[in-house]
């Protein structure tokens, strides 16, 4: 899905300006936008990690 189905442009601008700063590609899929929330959060993504959710996200 694209990410502006669920985050508001002020969300998505903020995500934009931060993926600029860490030389990364904007998100423009739901899934790698919640990804890089989870990542500001500490998230690692490693392989053995299950996939970021509402429990990854909040629990910090």
């Amino acid at each position: 899905m694209p990410v502006e189905v669920l985050f508001p442009d002020v969300e998505l601008q903020t995500l934009r300006a931060y993926a600029k700063t860490k030389a990364l590609k904007p998100p423009l899929l739901l899934g790698e936008a919640v990804r890089m929330v989870a990542k500001t959060g500490g998230y690692l993504g490693r392989n053995n990690d299950p996939p970021p959710g509402h429990e990854l996200i909040w629990q910090h």
